[in-house]
């Protein structure tokens, strides 16, 4: 099994991603326009549920000059909080999973939420399993699942907190935003009722055919 020190740094794919030329960002701003005005039947109901208007966001990107477009369009399809319209990134972002090496569920106790580390990833073992985390990069945890929460397509908040849930620790790419961050500094409570801290970078790993199990992107391989 290849160790999770191993596996690729999220932060090695930071900065390799070259601008879109303005006709295609153009051309994918008005088909997407399009599909929206005339075969989404939702479009009305999302609007109002929402108060979002992706139709003005869709041209208003269109006629921008700044960076960071396919983020920006990600935002507004998932905006919709439709689970059956999204937008999938292309390769290699389709086959990548951003991910920090342990998972995190939400457990209840005298009716309140815990948040404790269920599973250690590829041998990585700084946090016990059983710890209950209490922060993620100094934000209360519940406070940053709240905000994850809002960036997902849930259409109500129980479904928007599980997706924050199921994404928090494991980020596919093909459809979720890269985390702003290069590493993660948990708080945490160990079992025994120790107070501690541990960072560790986000790392990725492919999952396309005949990927190593970690898998790896040359920087020549990212769009």
């Amino acid at each position: 099994m290849v160790s999770y020190t191993e596996s690729p740094l999220l932060s090695s794919l930071r900065g390799r991603v070259p601008g879109i030329p303005s006709e295609a960002r153009h051309a994918l701003c008005d088909q997407l326009e399009i599909g929206m005005r005339e075969l989404y039947t939702h479009l009305p109901q999302k609007m109002s549920a929402f108060g979002i208007d992706p139709i003005a966001q869709l041209r208003a990107l269109r006629a921008s000059r700044e960076g960071n477009f396919t983020r920006r369009m990600l935002r507004i399809i998932n905006g919709l909080k439709d689970r059956h319209t999204t937008l999938r990134m292309p390769p290699p972002w389709s086959a990548l999973v951003a991910y920090v090496p342990f998972v995190i569920e939400r457990v209840y106790h005298d009716d309140l939420p815990h948040y404790v580390v269920t599973k250690q990833l590829f041998g990585y073992d700084e946090i016990p399993v059983g710890a209950t985390v209490t922060h993620w990069n100094g934000t209360p945890i519940h406070l940053h699942i709240n905000a994850l929460a809002r960036e997902t397509q849930g259409s109500n908040w129980a479904a928007a907190l599980r997706l924050a849930m199921a994404n928090l620790t494991i980020r596919p790419l093909a459809y979720v935003l890269m985390p702003g961050e290069n590493w993660v500094t948990i708080n945490y409570v160990d079992p025994d009722g120790t107070a501690r801290a541990v960072s560790t970078p986000w790392r990725f790993y492919s999952t396309a055919a005949g990927a190593q199990s970690h898998g790896s992107v040359k920087a020549g391989d990212v769009p």
